[in-house]
């Protein structure tokens, strides 16, 4: 094996078995923006599963971030018409100038399947770089162009549509493993994360016999593999988009404009019947099972996993100052409305004390993140892998609440510059944070985590789960009541740990519930 070497020039080069590729040098640090991955998926490719990069003559220029998925203007994304394009299958790369081999992390942006980029300032790899690993992070398709299952419309080759940017994010673990040690980057040594729905994609993919052997550890921020859909599901979300723009034939896509696909996606979501009508299709095939329930049945295969929330995560879908409005399918990801009914009478008897509006935080927030997060700790747990599990409870110096995302600038430590100025608590905790996630990413024991502290894995007596916060400790099943107010309501793929532990203490928790006061 040929020694690495340093890239250490203004404008690298490098070399792979596929062509040049030429970067930049920022900061002491090589980056590599817009690295095609794969063919571009658009005129005859569309819908179509990804097809691999070919070689290419000369050097192909990596200045310059790749447009993003073609979506509808989102001000939390900020992107331009002319920034997004069918065709996205792009990468970027931050590796350190030294030789290596340097461990690497491949990022997923969230954006509920439908919104998102690898431009926004927080997925910023230098940081990483820095801690000596190399930071990879992916475009794929969105919205019906990456999860419209059209095997029921269009037949034969567009069977599994609704698989495509998982596919695509498989290519670009391909593409990693084959051609990262080019950049210096270790092969054997990746760890694959996302957040949001990047997160539950990465869920998805670890149910995939064809992906797992792409990536040894694990990180899923906000996530959960609850957000699936069955084949008739997916197929049904199609049909009534297809009839509520009135287009009766299907074929019709395969040369819709750009406006006209985004017409179907809108369509599609508003005539679902619960939040998010784009998900990952438990297919038989391609995803075979869901997770919680593939990680029990799979032979014993040591995957080291990363798991986190944060505290107040539905916070960021709620007007905090206006009045609380009725409860409707947009804010459910997983259960019906009668459930959530249900779930909104044991909330009220369970925690007398807290107003409507934070008792709607609360359990939102663990319908859609916590439980299902909490569901996939517990598999690997029952299964023997160490698994680390962790909320965000940091209330920012600018006020913002531990809701959805608010921890991805602390991830990466990454902190918006255009905002209040941030006080040193912020500032301290975002270091540690993204220290404490590159020492998972390069095997680092968490008894050795910055600052002295001791992080124990999660399993299912203790439950322990470290709580990130301005001082940072470590709880013993935190919000122990409102999590059984969720036995046997969450879906069946709750897993064998979860019935188990439950029902040894589910019974007089129950009878003290009925009493007790909101607490941690």
């Amino acid at each position: 094996m040929t020694k690495p070497k340093p890239i250490c020039t203004d404008h690298p080069i490098v070399q792979t078995q596929l062509g040049k590729i030429q970067g930049a040098r920022e900061d002491g640090i090589n980056v590599f923006r817009g690295v095609r991955y794969a063919e571009p998926p658009v005129g005859p490719l569309r819908f179509l599963p990804p097809m691999p990069i070919q070689p290419w003559r000369g050097v192909q220029d990596a200045s310059a971030f790749g447009p993003a998925a073609l979506q509808p203007f989102d001000i939390s994304v900020g992107l331009h018409a002319d920034q997004m394009s069918e065709d996205c299958l792009t990468l970027n790369i931050w590796t350190p100038c030294a030789p290596g081999p340097h461990p690497v992390i491949v990022w997923i942006h969230g954006g509920g399947q439908t919104i998102g980029s690898t431009r926004r300032p927080e997925y910023d790899g230098t940081g990483f770089a820095r801690q000596g690993i190399a930071c990879v992070s992916v475009g794929y398709r969105l919205g019906v162009l990456g999860f419209l299952e059209l095997g029921e419309l269009l037949g034969g080759a567009y069977r599994g549509s609704g698989n495509n940017a998982l596919k695509d994010i498989q290519l670009a673990l391909a593409w990693v493993q084959s051609h990262i040690a080019c950049f210096n980057g270790d092969p054997s040594r990746i760890t694959l994360g996302g957040e949001s729905a990047g997160a539950k994609n990465v869920a998805a993919l670890l149910s995939t016999d064809s992906s797992r052997q792409l990536f040894q550890r694990v990180v899923v921020l906000s996530g959960g593999a609850h957000t699936t859909h069955s084949v008739d599901a997916a197929e049904a979300v199609a049909r009534r988009a297809m009839a509520e723009v009135g287009c009766s034939d299907a074929r019709q896509l395969l040369t819709s404009s750009a406006a006209q696909l985004l017409e179907v996606q809108d369509a599609a979501i508003q005539t679902h019947s619960a939040k998010f009508a784009f998900r990952p299709v438990v297919d038989g095939s391609f995803l075979g099972t869901p997770l919680n329930t593939r990680i029990q049945n799979a032979e014993r295969t040591p995957l080291p996993a990363l798991i986190s929330t944060c505290r107040d995560e539905y916070a960021a879908f709620v007007d905090l100052e206006a009045p609380l409005p009725p409860l409707g399918k947009a804010d459910i990801s997983h259960m019906d409305a009668t459930q959530m009914v249900e779930m909104q009478g044991l909330y009220a008897e369970a925690f007398p004390g807290i107003s409507a509006l934070e008792l709607r935080v609360r359990m939102l927030t663990a319908e859609e993140y916590w439980i299902p997060s909490l569901r996939v700790a517990e598999s690997f747990a029952e299964k023997g892998d160490d698994v680390w599990l962790c909320r965000f409870d940091h209330s920012g110096s600018n006020g913002q609440r531990p809701m959805h995302v608010a921890d991805l600038p602390y991830w990466w430590n990454n902190l918006p510059t255009n905002d209040t100025p941030h006080s040193e608590a912020d500032i301290s905790l975002a270091r540690l944070m993204q220290a404490s996630l590159a020492g998972f990413v390069r095997g680092e024991p968490f008894d050795r985590m910055p600052a002295g502290m001791q992080w124990p894995p999660y399993e299912g007596r203790h439950r322990q789960t470290l709580c990130w916060s301005t001082s940072p400790r470590i709880l013993a099943d935190p919000r122990k009541k409102e999590r059984l107010l969720w036995v046997q309501r969450m879906p069946s793929n709750a897993n064998a740990l979860t019935q188990r532990n439950a029902l040894a203490d589910l019974n007089p928790e129950v009878q003290q519930h009925r009493m007790g006061r909101g607490a941690e």
